[in-house]
């Protein structure tokens, strides 16, 4: 079974590398890898399965979407081999159970969205999500996931949103999130991650960082990132690659202690939220100035003396 499994596999990669169209071989490997994602996470109960996992067109199925004229305009036509799954949208759905190691060896051809938001699935990523080069959004939140987080995700080059808030991740998240081309949205709140990467608010095209109540210690991470964060009011930060701002940058209800760099006062975020930790000594000056700035949270630390004159502090 598991030869057969590979041999399918691999007639759908040549296919692919072929710029083929998504033949009807293609077909049967892709809905045999949503059979098995069937099977191994509680299908028959799934509040939402029309098709699965009998109908012979498996982008007829509840929450898939193919590339090509069987997607009736929901993606792109030229996603990737036509008939091939773009999109596997199965939140709140109740989906229960772990993801098999291979669960998404298959669909690497156009996968572009995978939300499985707001289920039950448990246990670890697997290490197939490191083979979907197309994907685009990642939407796992809301689950019982564990372990940590795979480091090969920081490098999907397409890769633009990922959220993983409300599980039970642990560890750092692995230095190639600070790297990553693409990555706009990164949330991961309501986890257990005890370090974050430095580097990482120098990501390319970051917009968002959410790591709120995790067991983030210590100091202020993403400081030396911030330094020489510039001038807040011309929209732009020289030490963030002269690219546009943050529009959310939220660290609350961690452990983190010390001042609040200066550097980091200075980044141009719209909304920092740094309450609920243990942050102490006096509030930086940069504050003042900091036109990008529109809601500043520091409730809940140990922060003492004077607020910088005319600041906006929440």
């Amino acid at each position: 079974m598991r030869r057969a499994a590979v041999c399918i596999l691999i007639c759908v990669l040549v296919a692919v590398a072929d710029g083929q169209a998504c033949d009807q071989q293609c077909r049967q490997a892709q809905r045999a890898v949503l059979a098995r994602l069937y099977d191994a996470l509680g299908g028959p109960q799934w509040r939402r399965s029309a098709g699965w996992p009998a109908a012979p067109d498996h982008c007829t199925w509840a929450g898939v979407a193919c590339c090509g004229a069987a997607a009736a305009g929901a993606v792109p036509s030229a996603c990737g081999p036509e008939g091939a799954v773009a999109a596997l949208e199965l939140p709140l759905n109740g989906l229960v159970g772990e993801l098999p190691a291979d669960a998404f060896a298959g669909l690497e051809p156009a996968l572009e969205t995978l939300n499985l938001f707001g289920n039950q699935i448990a246990g670890p990523l697997p290490p197939s999500l490191a083979a979907l080069r197309k994907l685009r959004r990642l939407l796992v939140n809301g689950n019982a996931l564990t372990g940590p987080l795979p480091a090969a995700l920081g490098a999907l080059p397409l890769l633009e949103e990922f959220d993983f808030s409300g599980n039970l991740l642990t560890g750092a998240v692995p230095p190639s999130f600070a790297s990553s081309p693409a990555l706009r949205v990164l949330r991961g709140a309501r986890n257990r991650v005890a370090a974050l990467p430095d580097g990482l608010l120098a990501a390319r095209a970051l917009e968002v960082l959410d790591f709120s109540s995790n067991r983030l210690a210590g100091p202020l991470p993403l400081a030396a990132a911030a330094a020489g964060a510039g001038n807040a009011s011309s929209g732009t930060s020289p030490a963030l690659g002269g690219r546009r701002p943050l529009t959310e940058l939220n660290l609350r209800g961690n452990a983190l202690t010390g001042a609040v760099p200066p550097a980091l006062a200075a980044l141009p975020a719209l909304v920092l939220d740094l309450g609920a930790n243990r942050l102490g000594g006096q509030l930086p000056g940069s504050f003042v100035g900091n036109a990008a700035l529109r809601e500043v949270w520091l409730d809940g630390n140990q922060l003492e003396g004077p607020l910088p004159q005319n600041g906006f502090i929440g």
